[in-house]
């Protein structure tokens, strides 16, 4: 590493050197933990020496606001997902799926969790992450009233309470995935599985060419779905007219087809295959 200089690198505005030193921070966090964090690693990353570093705050001061930066980060990027769409229903598949890590290496996750222990013991860490919590509640809870609305979902409990519990669900299961213990794709489907509980919405329904999908998750060849339920070859539904959607998520898949068992008599009973053959239990 080439020599350091006092006041940070020559040019820029203040500014812009408080960005790099914030990118720093985060670099600093992520390799050596919250706990062994110290002010000269934060330096050596910044390519200044520890008495530059604190021209702009001690080191509690700046963990804070690195911590600030990252909530306001996660949380526009799942807000501008959700936003990309009018329908509730690909709002609250979009919101699923912006929320969850992409795997142990998801670098905005993880910085969130690694501030975590602090909340217990610092107020102001506290109070920033109350207020993450809260911001994430409310886009749940918006989804919710507004598919309720439209008449996609039918709440079993307040939305409040419903976007709660999935926040509460996402935590536990985002230490998961940054832990090695679940997969990306198990954390949706096991959120998803809540969203059909409680809406009676599927958001991991499979979706068709077109990407839309009806209350029931199934779609017609030109992605079109209306109200009413299943979609024709043309895209369009049975139930009304039908509005365009995005291409199906990564982690679509379709669901397997079910056995149909039929009782024929005393002591006997046929299942019926999706070809239509029946077997003879």
């Amino acid at each position: 590493m080439g020599s350091k200089a006092t006041g940070g690198k020559k040019g820029g505005g203040k500014e812009a050197r408080r960005a790099q030193l914030a990118e720093a921070v985060q670099r600093a966090l992520l390799a050596r933990g919250l706990e062994g964090l110290r002010l000269r690693d934060v330096a050596d990353e910044a390519g200044v020496t520890p008495a530059a570093v604190l021209y702009y705050g001690d080191l509690d001061a700046l963990v804070h606001e690195t911590y600030q930066q990252a909530i306001t980060r996660y949380s526009q990027d799942r807000e501008a997902a959700a936003d990309g769409y009018a329908d509730a229903r690909l709002k609250l598949r979009a919101c699923i799926d912006k929320g969850v890590a992409t795997g142990p290496d998801d670098s905005l996750t993880r910085l969130l969790f690694e501030y975590w222990p602090r909340c217990l013991r610092d107020a102001r860490a506290a109070a920033l992450d109350s207020a993450l919590t809260e911001r994430q509640i409310s886009v749940y809870a918006e989804i919710l009233v507004l598919g309720q609305a439209q008449g996609h979902f039918a709440l079993q409990d307040p939305p409040r309470l419903i976007a709660a519990s999935f926040v509460a669900m996402e935590d536990g299961y985002q230490m998961d995935v940054l832990a090695g213990r679940r997969t990306r794709t198990e954390v949706i489907a096991a959120l998803s599985a809540y969203a059909r509980a409680v809406t009676g919405h599927d958001p991991s329904g499979a979706a068709g060419p077109g990407g839309a999908m009806d209350p029931s998750g199934a779609a017609g060849q030109g992605g079109a779905v209306g109200a009413g339920g299943a979609a024709g070859t043309g895209g369009a539904a049975e139930g009304g007219p039908g509005t365009d959607g995005p291409e199906p998520l990564p982690w679509d898949s379709p669901a397997p087809p079910r056995l149909t068992v039929r009782p024929t008599g005393p002591g006997s009973a046929r299942s019926e295959g999706p070809s239509g053959r029946t077997r003879r239990g």
